[in-house]
């Protein structure tokens, strides 16, 4: 839904003087310019890049609740080498088609993206998910 509103915001104010802020906030993502493994705050860059660009009051609130960033340092020994290229394309098309005011391939570009990550979590052995206490038995998949 973000990609989607974000690509909407971009082809129906393309000459606001705001948005054309938050346009060149995009484009290092979408020429591939940068190390998302090095610099993990680059992720939520582009994500609040994409809620700002979308002008919703309600995305802001939502995104911190989703504790993303924790899932993705617990797995991060699991993924396998090609995994920061694969998001650093993925991030690619997703700022490609926002920046084109294409909202249908953005939020195709962005369900591909999360139905990526989905998977390498599916296929992930249970011990990436093993709670860090003993006194928790329960596993957070």
């Amino acid at each position: 839904m973000t990609a989607r509103l974000a690509a909407a915001a971009v082809r129906n104010g393309a000459g606001h003087s705001k948005l054309r802020v938050y346009q060149r906030a995009l484009q290092p993502y979408r020429d591939r310019e940068y190390d998302l493994a090095g610099a993990p705050q680059l992720r939520q860059q582009f994500y609040d890049i994409l809620i700002r660009l979308t002008g919703n009051s309600q995305l802001p609130s939502l995104f911190p609740t989703m504790r993303i960033h924790l899932l993705r340092l617990q797995t991060q020994m699991y993924r396998g080498p090609h995994a920061t290229r694969s998001d650093v394309d993925d991030f690619a098309a997703v700022a490609r088609a926002v920046l084109e005011g294409d909202a249908s391939a953005a939020e195709r570009a962005s369900c591909a993206h999360h139905r990526r990550i989905q998977k390498s979590l599916l296929d992930m052995p249970s011990e990436a998910f093993a709670a860090e206490s003993a006194g928790d038995s329960g596993m957070i998949r």
